[in-house]
């Protein structure tokens, strides 16, 4: 589909847009009702668009205000605006923050009781709320799709749209639903939000939403006030004392990431040592859901200055006087250091972003990639397991499918087996929780060449 793209980053690093004389008189008296006086780089000209009701994609740099992007428009119209997000740990506090606004303002996710979920389904069918929040996975909901069907939504926002394609650094195969969805809706008119898009990503994004000749807005990726560094010390001594002197002279809160859990683990007892006067926190999928949102709550609360995380960690986090960002270990794409790197300094004032590499972090990501995108006999071995199976649904531990299978594969992998059979709609994935799955195999599988995706190879060429 053509993309009509606005590319306003200018030689000089800054986002100019050209003045628009056919704006709608009473969008400045909506900002103020936002608390706001003037619109950041891009929003006037993203929500006239928005207004003018066409189909957008909106590539905004991190903290650059894409949220008033599509709220500021549901409160200018009729209608529903529905904002599909995977940040469920954030939706809370931004509806909080809205309702505040007096605006009708709504979530529905897998934090509510059922009763609390069905309320709020009834508010949103009966046309009261004016923006609702969800996470991709409810549109596997069936009660909810018929809710929303009622609702008639007006446009629909797709936050974190980068999810959408496999070409991306955080693919997630319900993200994979919403063309249907869109379908289902009768075709709303759709606002695609990210921070970080190639345009391959840009291109498939568009697809795979069937935007309906969308109007494309690069408000340039240069973040002036951020201070990038490399740093290539000897082994991990040599890291453990950049980080020693990185830390005396740089106050503030920061976030330092690491490749693994175990590291993770390892760097908070150095640093406990290290830092006796700053408090340590450690975050990676690994915790309980509970111990995890409340380190995020201290850390966001200034109660825990300092967070050693896995790239689980981050995503939606909108902490403006975050000073600095340490890698410990090289991610695993230019995306993903782009987006991490980002959330230094949303507030404007000088932040630092340390890379501290080695070569030995290279290995690590390309054992990343191996369990990301296994063999394809590898996927067809866990197909085959899987068929034979009689329960429906299926329900069984990675490590059950592993030990079945007889690969060499870590539950990490045979994750990914899953993850490529969903994508291809061969498998349904029913729930999903830690190292466990519940799955139902719904068809026959499709050449494995066309599951595989080539990603792999370029990501390893990039590194």
């Amino acid at each position: 589909m053509p993309l009509a793209e606005t590319n306003a980053e200018s030689n000089a690093g800054t986002t100019e847009f050209p003045a628009n004389e056919a704006l709608p008189g009473s969008i400045d008296a909506h900002l103020s009702r936002f608390g706001l006086t003037s619109f950041r780089a891009g929003q006037r000209e993203v929500i006239s668009a928005v207004i003018d009701k066409q189909d957008c994609l909106c590539i905004m740099p991190t903290g650059g205000g894409k949220s008033l992007c599509y709220q500021l428009p549901a409160v200018m119209r009729e209608g529903l605006t529905l904002v599909v997000s995977p940040l469920i740990a954030l939706m809370k506090d931004q509806v909080d923050a809205l309702q505040a606004l007096g605006i009708a303002a709504t979530f529905i996710n897998s934090s509510l009781t059922q009763a609390e979920q069905r309320e709020r389904m009834e508010e949103m069918a009966a046309g009261r709320l004016d923006l609702v929040y969800i996470a991709p996975e409810r549109l596997r909901n069936q009660s909810f799709l018929e809710k929303v069907r009622a609702a008639k939504v007006h446009l629909l926002a797709v936050d974190e749209a980068h999810c959408i394609s496999e070409w991306g650094h955080d693919f997630r195969p319900d993200y994979a639903r919403l063309g249907r969805f869109r379908e289902r809706l009768g075709w709303p008119q759709t606002i695609a939000l990210t921070a970080t898009a190639t345009p391959k990503v840009r291109d498939d994004v568009s697809r795979q939403l069937q935007l309906r000749q969308p109007k494309v807005f690069i408000t340039g990726f240069a973040r002036g006030n951020l201070r990038f560094e490399v740093q290539e010390p000897q082994g991990d001594l040599g890291k453990y004392e950049s980080l020693r002197v990185f830390l005396e002279e740089t106050p503030g809160a920061g976030i330092i990431y690491a490749a693994t859990r175990k590291r993770c683990e390892e760097l908070v007892e150095v640093l406990r040592e290290m830092q006796k006067g700053r408090k340590v926190g450690l975050y990676h999928a690994g915790l309980m859901p509970e111990d995890r949102r409340s380190i995020q709550d201290d850390f966001m609360e200034d109660r825990l200055p300092l967070i050693v995380a896995t790239n689980a960690f981050g995503m939606g986090i909108d902490k403006p006087d975050l000073r600095f960002v340490i890698h410990f270990n090289m991610p695993g794409s230019l995306e993903a250091y782009y987006q991490e790197a980002g959330r230094a300094g949303r507030d404007g004032l000088p932040s630092r972003c340390l890379l501290l590499f080695s070569q030995a972090d290279r290995y690590v990501q390309e054992f990343f990639i191996d369990n990301k995108y296994p063999p394809r006999e590898a996927v067809k071995k866990v197909y085959d397991f899987l068929r034979r199976e009689q329960a429906d649904p299926i329900e069984l531990t990675l490590q059950e499918i592993k030990d079945g299978t007889g690969l060499s594969l870590t539950t990490e992998g045979i994750a990914s087996c899953e993850k490529i059979l969903e994508k291809a709609q061969v498998l349904e994935r029913l729930d999903s929780r830690q190292n466990q799955a519940a799955v139902r195999i719904d068809s026959d599988l499709p050449t494995l060449v066309d599951l595989l995706s080539p990603e792999a190879t370029v990501q390893r060429k990039v590194m």
